[in-house]
């Protein structure tokens, strides 16, 4: 059984686009029927759609009733490995553009890639909200229970999605312990916990105001109570293992609202835990690699390789690169760097752009100087930005740590302050201020204020029936320093 598994995982898959049965080295991930699909008759069949960019072939997945890896193996294996959750609003599976191109790139840098064929709630599986999760948790513990024979390292295999497949992604990796189907051998004691995540415009929340309405049909229904939305936004289980992550989508994505992937960054954060969000200016939504050719969002493959090799899962240095030495923070460069200051001076050479960012630790507005300013949380904040340089064509990404010096202002202030509702509607309600001295702003997006207050016995009702839509920044400052600062969104 071993050997014949190893003979099928060495073939390097086929592209036949005639059925899914043609695609060599296809693994079944369950040892019989998947859990409540024993009863299904369906067949797998795939569907050709239009092409775009500089794809050759673009071929999606439905039925899907025994879920299987596709694996990508490379000639010289470095020992990390990628499970691939294709987008498809849980509906299909997009196998080619968000899941075979995707590998083939892994591949070529060495990571062993396997394109995840998961079941789809809609096709009528018992308990269909929790199969993408129940299949992406047994596909990383059969990757890891396995790892040997690919020469992977059981510490380094991650979990990335695209669209409705950044959900399963984000699913695994915050709820990767939690039982959704009954153990059925060995291979189930195994911790199905990724060890670093990459996400692709993501769908996360199931939020009314938030989500993607395909997706959230699909998975949980039209109607779902608060508390099925709450069970399956994955934003609201993040937790400190929950893995460091890669996050990447255009500004222009008219499909999957920002607000996914913001919130799910922000919740890292509050959590300790490294993200790393990039957005482009162009690229629509669900273009891939193939797809994405022409446009900005195609850069994301370079700079997934650059976080890659700062996470140690990789060994890349890209010729368009900046090092170290040419960045420079308070006048010495950052590969020297020992930060002890809240306000960061970060220069770039001359032409570099940085790309819009969003977060709630630092905020990078959208800068064409060669001084841009960043203000960093007093305690542990991680400050990560890229920047292009129009004039030598380097791409430069900042990611590095900051330990500041904790105020005694900060001291009498935490961050178990509460506001509610949040998403916000008519009225923002903020409790349980710690510091009697500290008043409330409220910044928009790119940094304007809103609205600034006195707390009464650490407390405020905010009307924002005259906000318009988007996300704000809530901050609570003491002499002008900010102590804290959360997101809401309206």
């Amino acid at each position: 059984m071993k050997r014949n598994l190893y003979l099928i995982a060495s073939l390097i898959s086929l592209l036949v686009p005639v059925s899914i049965y043609a695609i060599e080295g296809e693994i079944p991930i369950w040892p019989g029927a998947a859990p409540g699909s024993e009863s299904l008759t369906i067949e797998d069949s795939i569907v050709n759609r239009e092409l775009g960019g500089s794809c050759t072939i673009d071929r999606a997945i439905l039925n899907v009733l025994s879920p299987a890896i596709i694996p990508f193996i490379p000639e010289n294996p470095n020992g990390t490995a990628v499970i691939i959750c294709p987008g498809g609003a849980y509906q299909r599976v997009v196998y080619d553009v968000e899941g075979v191109g995707i590998a083939e790139m892994f591949k070529e840098l060495g990571v062993t890639a396997f394109v995840l064929k998961y079941r789809l709630p809609v096709d009528g599986h018992v308990n269909k909200q929790y199969v993408p999760l129940q299949d992406a948790q047994r596909a990383m513990r059969y990757v890891k229970n396995f790892a040997a024979t690919w020469n992977i390292d059981t510490s380094k295999i991650g979990i990335m999605g695209c669209s409705a497949g950044g959900h399963a992604a984000a699913s695994l990796a915050t709820d990767f312990d939690k039982r959704v189907y009954t153990p059925i051998d060995t291979v189930d004691s195994i911790s199905a916990r990724p060890y670093f995540m990459i996400e692709l415009y993501p769908v996360i929340s199931m939020e009314p105001t938030i989500t993607h309405v395909g997706t959230r049909d699909a998975l949980i229904g039209s109607s779902p109570s608060q508390e099925t939305i709450d069970e399956f936004s994955a934003e609201k289980h993040v937790t400190s293992s929950t893995p460091p992550a890669f996050f990447a989508r255009a500004a222009d994505d008219g499909s999957v609202k920002a607000q996914n992937s913001i919130l799910f960054v922000t919740a890292m954060r509050d959590a300790g835990v490294n993200a790393h969000f990039n957005t482009y200016k162009n690229g629509g939504h669900g273009k891939g690699i193939c797809k994405a050719t022409g446009t900005d969002f195609a850069r994301w493959v370079n700079d997934c390789k650059v976080w890659m090799d700062s996470m140690k899962l990789v060994t890349y240095t890209a010729s368009d690169d900046a090092t170290l030495k040419d960045i420079k923070v308070n006048n010495v460069s950052l590969s020297d760097f020992n930060p002890d200051t809240l306000t960061y001076s970060i220069e770039l050479p001359e032409g570099t752009t940085v790309v819009p960012y969003i977060t709630p630790t630092v905020n990078f507005i959208n800068a064409t100087t060669v001084v841009t300013n960043a203000t960093a949380l007093p305690g542990t904040s991680t400050i990560d930005v890229t920047a292009h340089n129009n004039i030598n064509k380097r791409t430069y990404t900042l990611n590095f740590t900051v330990n500041t010096t904790i105020s005694s202002a900060f001291n009498r202030l935490n961050d178990s302050f509460k506001i509610f509702p949040n998403p916000v509607s008519s009225f923002l309600t903020i409790e349980n201020v710690l510091s009697t001295e500290a008043f409330v702003q409220i910044s928009d997006a790119i940094g304007k204020t809103v609205f600034k207050g006195q707390l009464n016995n650490g407390s405020l009702t905010i009307d924002t029936r005259s906000f318009t839509n988007g996300i704000y920044f809530v901050s609570l400052l003491d002499n002008n320093s900010i102590l804290s600062r959360k997101v809401i969104i309206r």
